[in-house]
């Protein structure tokens, strides 16, 4: 029997592998085998509970989705370099920054740009509508009984 801690979204279920409820003993020394942590998988099981009383799933098959190619921090030590856990929470920060920086730069510039566009095309378009509608018919106005005609 062996244990799996599966964490994502600050949620923890636990992957209860046991060699007698796999689909053969073969197949399950082959996949467990190619595991590690960090490791991103997919079970095929039913849920169940520990003895302990937490939520688990006891696979039938366990399949490696993609491996981590990168080890990862150990969960109770960390980081030990103090210099490159700073490094790495700036490196986080600054991204973050520079992220949002840049997307309301470019939204802003994307907005203004379609406004100006919009509103010269659709101005443009109003005002040629309307010469074109003025040069094209007579106009007929009364001024103190006066007929007066715009012609083109």
């Amino acid at each position: 029997m062996i244990f799996y801690d599966l964490r994502g979204e600050g949620v923890k279920i636990q992957v209860m592998a046991n060699a007698k409820l796999y689909e053969s003993e073969e197949k399950f020394a082959v996949d467990t085998a190619k595991l590690r942590r960090g490791d991103i998988i997919g079970c095929v099981g039913n849920p169940g509970k520990t003895k302990k009383g937490e939520l688990s799933i006891v696979p039938q098959r366990v399949k490696l989705l993609s491996p981590c190619l990168h080890m990862l921090p150990h969960l109770h030590f960390g980081l030990k370099d103090k210099v490159q856990h700073c490094r790495c929470f700036i490196h986080s920060c600054l991204c973050t920054y520079l992220l949002t920086y840049l997307l309301t730069y470019l939204l802003t510039y994307l907005l203004t740009y379609l406004l100006t566009y919009l509103l010269t095309h659709l101005l443009t378009q109003l005002l040629t509508y309307l010469l074109t509608y003025l040069l094209t018919h007579s106009l007929t106005h009364s001024l103190h009984g006066a007929e007066i005609f715009l012609r083109s």
